[in-house]
């Protein structure tokens, strides 16, 4: 090796390169740029160095010539991946301009479709090559053929997006659009366009334009006062009527500014005045005044003001007033007139009744005989001006003919003179009634109803039994759901019933002029003629079988046809008798059955759950594909196998054993619909602890089971720690008993000892207590709800099943809050707590609990005032400090009211930070106060909106603060809040 590099010279280095540079064209990753650069360097080192001094100088040029070749590989990896990276890049941007619901599109300079996306092929409604390379103005409706000019002129002269609506032609159909026009001016001039349909905007607008332009036409043309008010009662608009009569009424012009609180002091100013005040309320207000005019004659006005109001708030009024003195003369008119009739009404057996109704038409005032009491048995004070409790007494299925006939008495083409509808009476009977009736227009405009009411329930029943004898043996073969039919042979029907017409969808009078073959599927004619053939020579008496028939619109049904003899004549059959049931809905039952099951399939193969159906001696049938993962078994080796065999330890088996014989006979059993804990066994023998729940199901008149299994071998475990934690805890209370009575015996005189053991004791119980207490709620209603869920799962509705669904939530959420509130003060009691002191700083600390807690807060729209120092630097326990701000601020949040507030504040002192937590809430008395930070003492009161906590975490509050030489303390007084005020060491 060292003699051959002595003996290179500059010319065979040079060739060496040279081999170097080819070998991009023999497999290497090199770019051209990085080859030059190879050389380049090379040549550079060959002539800075003198090859023949000595070796050392060349082994050095070939090595840093190996490095800048492996760099160069780096760098062009590099390079290929970055490459790679932008196409994704760029074919995700196509996929989201391809699919966008916008339309978009490109056009070059001379307005070429160069580019245009899915939606905007769809606005033009044609496919992307019959548009691309189109020019399109082609696609531009005329009228906006210069507007496009011109915009695209602005567009091209600046780098804003240019946009404006226009006109554009789809199949001969306009539409009208926005477009957004921006200009490209890098390496050649395009036009980038998106394209919005507006033509429903535009259709409302001009709609809308309409509306207000009949409506201002509508209140200028009525005879009516109305007027628009602002909430403080000032004159905003008015129509002609108006202005006219206002003089008229309260003696003012009206040509000037008016407000409510300008009018006289008359009785009707006074009126106006107190409804405005109760408008401004949101409560609306009518009455009649009677008004002596400027002639001094006698006219009747009815008045009405209505609030008007956006987002519950009264934001204006207005004014409705209308002239009734016509309607009040034939009002007083119509009284007269009745007390006249009245008596002769009295005497016939009819009832003689009147409605009047206004211009509106509304219904004013009902009137009706006193024989009306004969009839209904109710008095005539129980109609008059009742007119809905008239419409009371009419028999359900009647009322609407009959309302709809009052609605229609100003049009004679429909409205019925002569009407039958049936009544109840007050003892519950029926009665048919005859009403004619006929009505009259007055002067004004008022609509006045009158007829006369006659029994006819005795015709009725009389004709209802003449009907029902003569068409009852017709009504049943008519009405039969079978659909029957007679025919001779090769010759058309000779009678149809109705459900015959309804299956195949032709009339009567249509099939009676067809022949059975005409509507039979072309598929089943053949079948068909067969079947009539047999039956026309008499070789059957009858025969069924299931065909398809052509309905009238086209589509198809299949029925089940039975064909018998009808008539014959010296053995010859005459004519057939033809029966069809509509089969249509089975068929598709069978259809959508298959679907189903196929559905039901899929489900159950990607349950979590093993699903498995057993026959009644416990032979597998159905496996699923998480029994598979939960057991090992492959459905192969299950089925037809007993499951409670395989899976079952020797004693399970023989208690379900016994049980088969009478879940063979009747599907019951001990076991059937309950769900019970047992141990199976594995394929690999592994015990695994499952939940069992079996259901029985009939399937060919024969018992099966169905068997729901889950794994709860992760909830066993957490039982067992459960169970743990609570055995160790009445263990360590068993200790401190014992302990308690080795100190009495033995330390009799040291008191101060013995107070504090009472006082450990105490602070235990209260431990014992709250376990046993706010650990049972929790869990409790967890097993409630989830036997719940269980026993009536299928019966419940949606909403009731996520109200369930969100109690277990929350019961969840609140043990495991009391879990680990439990767990964190028994660490503390045992010094099982590892504190790790460090420089924290306290702000982003806190902000960090603030922004978890902003759900709450914002629930109950209550602010977080944040008034902390940055770089308040503290020398804590992290984890017990950020416990100790959670707790704090969720107890604020807990007894502040909606709409409150919570300020943190903070006072740099001499060594410590003093951090106070206050809030605007209910605050608290002395005596509880007195009770915070004790064991013994529980103070969990329920918040503002019922919120629950556990009784400990001021109590952790207290002993983490210690932990981290800090204290806490608190102020607070009912209906004032409460604040929190903790130390912490600086740093």
């Amino acid at each position: 090796m060292s003699d051959s590099l002595t003996n290179l010279n500059s010319e065979s280095l040079k060739n060496s390169i040279r081999e170097i540079s080819e070998s991009k064209n023999s497999g290497h990753s090199f770019s051209v740029q990085g080859f030059d650069d190879l050389k380049f360097k090379a040549y550079e080192y060959l002539d800075k160095f003198i090859i023949d001094k000595d070796e050392s100088s060349l082994k050095k040029i070939l090595e840093e010539i190996s490095i800048y070749h492996i760099e160069l590989e780096f760098q062009n990896e590099e390079l290929l991946n970055t490459r790679n990276k932008l196409e994704a890049q760029h074919l995700k941007f196509y996929e989201l301009y391809e699919l966008a619901p916008i339309g978009y599109m490109t056009i070059d300079e001379n307005g070429n479709i160069v580019e245009i996306n899915k939606a905007a092929t769809k606005l033009l409604n044609l496919s992307k090559s019959e548009i691309l390379n189109t020019n399109l103005t082609k696609y531009i409706h005329p009228k906006s053929q210069d507007i496009f000019y011109f915009k695209k002129i602005e567009a091209s002269k600046s780098n804003d997006e240019v946009s404006f609506d226009m006109i554009l032609k789809a199949n001969n159909q306009d539409i009208v659009i926005l477009m957004n026009m921006i200009c490209n001016h890098h390496e050649k001039e395009e036009y980038f366009l998106t394209i919005t349909d507006i033509s429903k905007e535009k259709e409302i607008q001009a709609e809308l334009e309409n509306s207000k332009l009949n409506l201002s036409v509508m209140l200028e043309s009525s005879d009516d006062l109305i007027a628009y008010f602002d909430s403080k009662g000032n004159l905003l608009n008015f129509n002609s009527t108006f202005k006219d009569k206002y003089f008229e009424l309260f003696g003012i012009n009206i040509d000037h500014e008016v407000s409510i609180n300008s009018n006289p002091q008359n009785e009707l100013a006074t009126w106006v005045n107190l409804r405005f005040i109760k408008a401004r309320h949101g409560e609306s207000s009518t009455e009649i005044f009677p008004i002596l005019n400027n002639k001094g004659d006698l006219v009747f006005y009815k008045f009405r003001i209505n609030p008007i109001t956006s987002d519950d708030k009264v934001t204006g009024l207005i004014f409705y007033g209308k002239d009734i003195t016509v309607e009040k003369e034939m009002e007083i008119k119509l009284i007269n007139s009745s007390r006249k009739y009245d008596s002769l009404i009295s005497e016939i057996p009819d009832s003689v009744w009147s409605l009047k109704k206004n211009s509106l038409n509304e219904k004013t005032e009902f009137y009706v005989s006193s024989n009306i009491e004969t009839l209904t048995g109710f008095s005539t004070h129980h109609f008059i001006d009742k007119h809905s409790n008239f419409i009371d007494i009419i028999h359900p299925n009647d009322r609407d003919r009959y309302l709809h006939n009052i609605n229609n008495i100003a049009d004679t083409h429909k409205f019925e003179k002569s009407i039958e509808y049936r009544i109840i009476t007050k003892s519950g009977m029926i009665h048919w009634v005859r009403d004619n009736a006929n009505f009259e227009l007055s002067n004004d405009g008022n609509r006045i109803l009158y007829g006369v009411l006659s029994d006819v329930t005795k015709v009725k029943n009389t004709y209802f039994q003449l009907k029902e004898s003569e068409s009852k043996l017709r009504t049943i073969f008519d009405n039969s759901i079978i659909g029957i039919a007679i025919h001779r042979k090769d010759s058309e029907f000779e009678f149809i019933n109705n459900a015959f017409s309804e299956i195949t969808g032709y009339s009567k009078s249509e099939l009676l002029k067809m022949k059975e073959i005409d509507i039979t599927h072309p598929d089943d004619r053949n079948l068909t003629s067969m079947k009539d053939e047999n039956i026309f020579q008499n070789y059957q008496k009858s025969n069924t079988y299931e065909k398809k028939y052509i309905c009238k619109d086209g589509s198809s049904v299949w029925v089940m046809k039975s064909t018998s003899i009808m008539t014959e004549n010296d053995s010859k059959v005459e004519s057939v008798l033809t029966m069809i049931v509509d089969i249509n809905n089975k068929k598709i039952a069978e259809q959508n059955l298959f679907e189903n099951e196929l559905i039901l399939h899929k489900v159950t193969e990607h349950a979590h759950d093993a699903i498995v159906m057993m026959d009644g001696a416990g032979r597998v049938s159905y496996w699923n594909k998480a029994a598979t993962e939960i057991f090992g078994y492959e459905i192969d080796d299950i089925l037809g196998k007993n499951l409670h065999q395989l899976l079952s330890s020797q004693n399970d088996y023989s208690v379900f054993a016994k049980a088969f014989p009478e879940f063979k006979a009747t599907g019951k059993g001990r076991l059937v619909n309950k769900t019970y804990e047992v141990n199976a066994i594995k394929k690999d023998g592994d015990i695994v602890p499952v939940e069992l729940s079996l259901s029985a199901v009939k399937i060919d008149n024969e018992w099966s089971s169905i068997a729901i299994i889950r794994d709860i071998s992760v909830r066993k475990e957490s039982e067992e720690e459960i169970f743990k934690l609570l055995e160790e805890i009445y263990l360590s209370r068993e200790l401190l008993e014992e302990e308690k009575v080795k100190l009495n015996e033995t330390n009799i005189k040291l008191s101060e000892s013995e107070e504090n053991l009472k006082e450990i004791i105490r602070m235990r119980d209260r431990f014992f207590k709250i376990i046993a207490h706010d650990l049972r709620n929790p869990i409790g209603s967890f097993g409630q709800l989830t036997s719940l869920m269980k026993e009536s799962w299928a019966e419940l509705d949606e909403e009731d099943k996520i109200e369930i669904v969100n109690s277990l939530d929350k019961a969840a959420a609140a043990a495991f809050d009391l879990l680990d509130n439990l767990l964190e003060w028994a660490k503390l009691q045992n010094s099982d707590v590892n504190i790790n002191k460090q420089n924290i700083d306290l702000y982003p600390l806190l902000n960090k609990i603030i922004s978890h807690s902003e759900l709450s807060a914002n629930n109950k729209n209550i602010k977080i005032h944040n008034g902390l120092f940055k770089n308040s630097y503290a020398f804590i326990d992290r984890e017990m400090v950020q416990t100790i701000f959670r707790n704090l601020i969720s107890n604020a949040l807990k007894f502040t009211p909606n709409d409150g507030n919570i300020y943190i504040k903070c006072i740099e002192l001499e060594n410590i930070w003093e951090i106070s937590i206050e809030d605007t809430g209910v605050g608290m008395s002395q005596e509880k106060l007195a009770e915070l930070f004790r064991i013994d003492k529980q103070v969990t009161t329920r918040g503002t909106n019922n919120e629950k906590g556990t009784g400990l975490g001021l109590i952790l509050c207290k002993e983490f603060a210690e932990k981290n030489n800090g204290t806490i303390r608190v102020e607070s007084e009912l209906k004032k809040g409460t604040k929190f005020i903790l130390t912490l060491p600086k740093s």
